[in-house]
């Protein structure tokens, strides 16, 4: 979530993230401030600054959103771990899916599966109900990873399931 934060202020400038942070109550922007690499804060919060953020920069709420995952990723993954992910392969990537979807939420668990080369299932559960928002914000943050790691070709759709999403992944095989 820091790692949101951060890209907001890339993105649209530290004077805009002040003022939404001014404008959600004042222990979400406490929590947002305060978040750290290894603390969480609510998705309450997060979908609230995003949602502030989205209203002074006159952008639809769900396309700033994504805009800020894909930068915040992307920069998570700019040092020497770029050059590890495209030694990977995409289904190699997909199967880590659950250890990094349990780094950035602390509500539900992911596991991954491969259906077959260039095509795998990513299951999230123990969510039930999950906003649009943040299943959005996973399956950019998925396709992402995947860009980095130069394939090119990837997509991920998701559907509800009564206890959490799937998410259908696929990408060109190496």
């Amino acid at each position: 979530m820091r790692e949101e934060i951060r890209a907001a202020r890339t993105l649209a400038g530290d004077a805009n993230v002040e003022q939404a942070l001014a404008q959600v109550p004042p222990e979400m922007a406490t929590e947002l401030r305060d978040v750290l690499a290894v603390s969480w804060c609510s998705l309450t919060s997060l979908r609230a600054f995003h949602e502030a953020m989205a209203a002074i920069l006159k952008e639809d709420p769900t396309v700033w959103h994504l805009r800020v995952v894909e930068h915040a990723t992307r920069e998570m993954f700019s040092t020497t771990w770029r050059f590890v992910l495209r030694l990977t392969s995409p289904d190699a990537l997909v199967r880590r899916a659950s250890t990094m979807y349990a780094r950035i939420f602390d509500t539900g668990k992911m596991a991954a599966s491969i259906i077959a080369p260039g095509h795998s299932l990513a299951r999230l559960t123990g969510w039930p109900e999950p906003p649009a928002f943040h299943l959005d914000g996973v399956a950019t943050g998925i396709v992402t990873v995947l860009r980095v790691a130069k394939i090119e070709s990837v997509q991920a759709r998701w559907q509800r399931t009564p206890d959490g999403a799937d998410f259908e992944i696929r990408t060109t095989p190496r």
